[in-house]
């Protein structure tokens, strides 16, 4: 028999299973760090994200520094969603932040550890990968540069403006 619990520490919900020998057996893949539990909790509790925007975006790299759960990916996947829908202009720090955050998640070792694969079998969650694109775009329609590079080893971010004459 299993059950759905809320996990112990952070966010999200852990099954525990009864295995024919009386042992539990607890998954944990769906339970959110408590780092990422917090700005999670902050982003879904204030209703003016915009007197917070930088800061919450300041500590998301830290915060996502090691992402390798698919609880913790569909967190942080809502977390940019809800940041990139605010409407103000982001600055270069802030972008920075928000592709460094963006970077964790799609990592290899992210990948590698299978989280966006449970993710989206165990859950029928079809949806993050696109959730998290429509994220980027909507967050980068607010960037003010006019050039900028970003790069890191999954994620290459280029902005350059064109000027037709």
């Amino acid at each position: 028999a299993s059950a759905e619990v809320p996990c112990e520490k952070g966010g999200g919900n852990m099954t525990i299973t009864c295995k024919k020998n009386g042992i539990y057996d607890k998954d944990l893949r769906f339970c959110i760090s408590e780092k990422i539990n917090d700005i999670l909790q902050v982003v879904n509790s204030i209703s003016n994200l915009e007197n917070n925007f930088s800061n919450l975006l300041e500590q998301l790299p830290n915060a996502t520094d090691n992402v390798t759960t698919p609880g913790d990916i569909k967190a942080v996947v809502d977390i940019l969603t809800q940041i990139s829908n605010v409407n103000t202009i982001v600055n270069e720090t802030d972008m920075k932040n928000f592709l460094q955050t963006v970077s964790s998640i799609i990592s290899s070792a992210t990948i590698e550890a299978g989280a966006w694969k449970d993710l989206t079998s165990t859950q029928n969650d079809s949806r993050s990968s696109s959730q998290l694109l429509q994220a980027v775009e909507n967050f980068t329609t607010n960037f003010s540069l006019q050039n900028y590079c970003f790069k890191e080893e999954s994620l290459e971010f280029r902005a350059t403006e064109i000027i037709h004459q």
